[in-house]
């Protein structure tokens, strides 16, 4: 059984039939649709060292159920080609994962409308060149194989995919909370396929984030990563607020030992130090504070007789 590759195509029973209907603004007919499985992820360990531990399957199958199905993650109307109606988790007692974990994974059906549209993606299903899917989801952490704790908030001090005592490090998705959508896909991150997760506000999700606002269409967020996204947000404006009350207390003081030292006209110099950077004006102060070295004993000039000298100390 592959990860994240479509099985097959198969014939529509009466039970499939209800299924999509309960999602058709018509009743279809079975000779209106084309059905076929996939398998849209499961608990081995993908390219990213990442992995979804057995029981956060249940909640993917769960969550899954009537997610759209799309092309390379793009969330655009035009894109939607199909539709999940189906989901479950299956577990092979005879095969065991990378971890020496019984193998699970997530096992969906899908429909299709059979019509002009759609014909050559049938055709491309059929033939193998639609193959390869991967899931878009939200995990709320990254619990580190090594240390049990998450990766991503400053807790773990382990890397991903590195060897510590003679056993490689990878991050168990924990706490899935939503699903987007499933999509083709032509290099997928899992060995078999690939996975889009978004771990809360640190690293990866932020980054994938960025990354789909750089892509056209709209950007879809779950209620949760936008509360999160938001906290962030005011997060970073405090950190600002803080850096330009530390950049404001750098001008003042340049301005005040320049107005002490002289040198430079003060209206002059106080368009100068607007258009510099804190680093800037780091280096600026410093300079002016810089003292002339001098040795701590040094000789007055003054004589004591015709054998000794008088220091100053």
């Amino acid at each position: 059984m592959n990860n994240g590759k479509i099985v097959k195509s198969f014939d529509i029973s009466d039970e499939d039939l209800s299924l999509i209907n309960a999602y058709t603004r018509r009743q279809m007919s079975k000779d209106e649709l084309y059905c076929f499985s996939i398998v849209l992820c499961d608990n081995e360990i993908d390219r990213d060292f990442e992995q979804f531990p057995t029981e956060e399957l249940y909640k993917i199958a769960e969550l899954f159920v009537g997610r759209t199905g799309i092309f390379d993650h793009n969330p655009s109307t035009e894109n939607q080609c199909a539709r999940l109606y189906d989901c479950c988790v299956e577990v092979d007692i005879t095969r065991k994962n990378s971890v020496g974990e019984e193998y699970a994974c997530v096992m969906a059906k899908a429909y299709i409308p059979v019509n002009d549209g759609t014909k050559q993606l049938v055709e491309d299903i059929d033939s193998g060149i639609k193959k390869e899917v991967s899931i878009g989801c939200s995990a709320l952490g990254t619990v580190c194989s090594i240390c049990g704790k998450d990766m991503y908030r400053g807790e773990c001090v382990h890397r991903k995919g590195q060897i510590y005592g003679g056993v490689q490090c990878y991050g168990k998705l924990c706490g899935i909370s939503d699903a987007y959508e499933w999509s083709f896909v032509a290099v997928p991150s899992q060995r078999a396929a690939g996975v889009i997760k978004n771990k809360g506000l640190e690293g990866d999700m932020l980054e994938s984030v960025f990354k789909r606002l750089e892509k056209p269409g709209e950007l879809t967020l779950s209620d949760d990563d936008k509360t999160k996204l938001c906290a962030y947000i005011e997060k970073l404006k405090g950190i600002c607020a803080d850096g330009e009350e530390y950049r404001q207390e750098l001008k003042s003081d340049i301005l005040r030992l320049n107005a002490i030292k002289g040198g430079i006209d003060h209206s002059v110099m106080s368009a100068v130090v607007e258009r510099m950077t804190i680093p800037e004006l780091k280096a600026f102060k410093a300079a002016y504070t810089k003292k002339e070295t001098q040795p701590q004993l040094y000789k007055s000039g003054k004589t004591c007789g015709s054998t000794c000298d008088e220091y100053n100390i």
